[in-house]
């Protein structure tokens, strides 16, 4: 349960937390992929991407962080080579 620190003023937990990393992410621009420009935030779309590996990492080399669990994870880097929306998402 969290209490409000009497110095700081802050919600302070007495119980750890557990880290949760955000979903991997690619930031594209209309000239990218033009269909962004009539879709809606919010609301999923289907996209086929081409990319390129430019960097593969395993362990504690990318992230810094390794689990017990899955102390040899793989993290890459990719490069998209093009991107196109499917065929039901087009307008």
């Amino acid at each position: 349960m969290a209490k409000r620190s009497s110095s700081s003023g802050y919600l302070v937990s007495s119980e750890p937390s557990v880290y949760t990393p955000p979903p991997p992410s690619v930031r594209v621009t209309d000239k990218d992929l033009p269909a962004i420009k009539d879709w809606a935030v919010g609301k999923t779309y289907t996209v086929t991407m081409k990319v390129k590996m430019v960097h593969h990492a395993e362990g504690k080399e990318y992230s810094g962080l390794e689990s017990d669990k899955n102390p040899k994870e793989h993290s890459a880097k990719l490069e998209i080579v093009s991107i196109k929306p499917a065929d039901d998402e087009k307008k």
